[in-house]
This record gives C-alpha cells, sequence and structure tokens, in this order.
C-alpha cells in the first residue's frame, strides 16, 4: 500500500508506483487519492492541489471528488489550518462543483457543519468563505439552503 510519511518527498515515489501498478482499479485510485490527504504531518494542501491535476483524477466524477476533497476536508488538522488557506480552496472547488454538481456540492460543504463550534479566528475565516457561495448569484438553490443553515441565518 501507499504510506504516507513526515517525508513527503520519500514516500511518493512509492505512490507513484502503486498507482502506476493499479491505475486501472478505480476503487484503488479512489483509496489512493484519500490516503495521500489524510496525514496530519504533511503539506495536504499543496498535495490537493497536485493531485487535483493528476490525470487519474476527474473533478466531474463523484467518487473522486469525495475520495480527495472530502477526505481533505476530514483531515482536521490540516483543514482547519489557522492561516486560511484551505478554507479558502474548498470552498472555490465547492462552488466550482455547485457548477456542474449541485446535489455533491452541497454534501461537500457540509464539511463546515460544526462551524458554530470552531474556535476564533477559524470560525470566523469559514463564515467569510461560507459567505462567497451565498454571494455568487450563481450558486444553485440546494448549496444556497445548505449554506444558509450552516451559517444560522
Amino acid at each position: 500500500s501507499c504510506a504516507i510519511s513526515k517525508d513527503y518527498n520519500k514516500s511518493k515515489p512509492l505512490c507513484d508506483d502503486f498507482i502506476n501498478r493499479w491505475s486501472s482499479h478505480s476503487l484503488l485510485v479512489n483509496k489512493w487519492l484519500a490516503l495521500q490527504v489524510a496525514s496530519s504531518d504533511t503539506p495536504t494542501l499543496e498535495i490537493v492541489k497536485e493531485l487535483e491535476r493528476h490525470p487519474l483524477f476527474d473533478i466531474k466524477n463523484p467518487n473522486k471528488m469525495r475520495a480527495l476533497l472530502g477526505s481533505f476536508a476530514r483531515n482536521l488538522p490540516q483543514f482547519h489550518s489557522m492561516d486560511g488557506k484551505s478554507y479558502s480552496y474548498y470552498i472555490s472547488k465547492v462552488i466550482e462543483i455547485d457548477s456542474f454538481n449541485p446535489s455533491i456540492a452541497s454534501r461537500l460543504v457540509q464539511a463546515f457543519k460544526q462551524i458554530q463550534k470552531y474556535p476564533m479566528p477559524l470560525k470566523e475565516m469559514a463564515e467569510k468563505e461560507l459567505s462567497k457561495i451565498l454571494d455568487n448569484t450563481k450558486s444553485s438553490k440546494n448549496i444556497v439552503e445548505v449554506t444558509t443553515k450552516l451559517l444560522g441565518r
């Protein structure tokens, strides 16, 4: 299997070898995507961005989206980084996905379901990013409804 260690540069060749062998197996590709963004010891946001450009990732494939973005959101130390970059990136992807798959976008935005319990300044940063969904005139009815509830409006 593909083991991600603190030294991403050492584990990356193992991951590449794994995916080269098993790229024709969709479930293994999904696990491979998820595993690479699960470690709290690696530069996860950069890895997510890199994997998003990988030929085996397809943002229009719901299983691939959940494997990569959903797993990233469940990586609590990395997703809730104090610089706010993870929230910003994630919401930009959710808005993009909403344009062609409102149902999946509405599920992905649920990553913020505990927003009312976030400590400051994480709560403020998350609210600011979620507000981008409400400010976007092209947002679907689904995601507007979910986001409004998350924000307590």
